[in-house]
C-alpha cells in the first residue's frame, strides 16, 4: 500500500479530531511518512509540513538532488505559487526550492519552502515573513485531495 494510500486510511479516521494537532506517520518500502497537521476536517487540512525520507537515497549525489528536485516542480504545479529552485548547496547536498513569486499582501510575504537534501529527505512547509521580520511557519490551508496528491507526487518523486 503506498504512502498516499496509508495517509488517505488515516485522514479517514481522523477527520475533525480537535486536539490541536496531529502527527501522522506511515512507511512503505523504502520510504517513511510524517504529516504534521494543524487539523483536519471532512474537506480539507491545516497543514504545518510534510516529511518523506527514502532510505534508497542515503548517499544520494547532488546531480539526484537535482533530478529529484526538477521532477517536483514538474509534478507540483497546482499549489497557490509555482515552485522553483532557488539555492543549491553542494556542501550540505541540499536543494532548496520555493514559491516563485511568493504570494505578497502589503509588507507580507507567504511561500512553500520545499527542501530535498541527501539522506532522501524532501520537506515541505509554508513560511510567512514581513518586512524587518524574522520568517515564520505558518500551516498551509488544503483540500484533502491537495495533500493527498502532494504525498503521492513527492513518493513518486523519490523512487
Amino acid at each position: 500500500m503506498s504512502l498516499k494510500q496509508r495517509l488517505s486510511d488515516e485522514l479517514d479516521v481522523c477527520v475533525n479530531q480537535s486536539t490541536g494537532g496531529l502527527l501522522l506517520r506511515a512507511a512503505h518500502g523504502a520510504l517513511t511518512m510524517q504529516v504534521d497537521l494543524d487539523s483536519i476536517e471532512t474537506v480539507g487540512c491545516m497543514l504545518k509540513s510534510i516529511t518523506i525520507e527514502s532510505t534508497d537515497l542515503a548517499d544520494a549525489s547532488i546531480k539526484r538532488l537535482h533530478e529529484i528536485s526538477e521532477s517536483l516542480t514538474k509534478r507540483i504545479s497546482y499549489l497557490m505559487e509555482p515552485l522553483a529552485e532557488i539555492e543549491c548547496d553542494d556542501q550540505r547536498c541540499t536543494v532548496q526550492l520555493r514559491s516563485n513569486p511568493p504570494q505578497q499582501e502589503g509588507n507580507r510575504r507567504a511561500y512553500y519552502e520545499l527542501l530535498v537534501q541527501r539522506g532522501g529527505l524532501v520537506t515541505l512547509t509554508r513560511y510567512e515573513k514581513s518586512n524587518g521580520a524574522a520568517r515564520t511557519a505558518v500551516p498551509a490551508q488544503l483540500t484533502r485531495e491537495v495533500l493527498l496528491r502532494l504525498v503521492g507526487d513527492m513518493e513518486a518523486a523519490l523512487e
